[in-house]
């Protein structure tokens, strides 16, 4: 695996980061996404996203894991093409983990 830190910037202003893992050859997975909470919700990380999708053209599957509970972050991903694959851990009371997967043609 390898990993890389990107910053999600807004002009030149440091707006949040976004982590990618090199899985292998042909799998990416975002870990973790974070937007400065005064920047949230104006589309950024879905715009970050797309960003690190083109930057690895190789990659024909891509993961992310969220909190089930986190109903924006969930309709983001779903919004971006991402599945849910169905494996679920439940952490605690009211905070379940969720996989999601999109896998993308080269």
């Amino acid at each position: 695996e390898c990993t890389t830190y990107y910053f999600i910037m807004l002009n030149d202003v440091k707006i949040g980061v976004i982590r990618v893992v090199t899985v292998d050859d042909n799998t990416c997975r975002v870990s973790p996404i974070f937007i400065m909470p005064e920047f949230e919700n104006h589309g950024y990380a879905q715009v970050a996203m797309t960003e690190a999708e083109r930057l690895y053209p190789r990659a024909t599957e891509w993961q992310i894991e969220t909190i089930k509970q986190e109903s924006i972050l969930c309709h983001l991903y779903g919004k971006l093409g991402y599945k849910l694959t169905g494996k679920e851990e439940k952490i605690k009371d009211e905070m379940t983990i969720v996989y999601y997967k999109k896998l993308c043609k080269i």
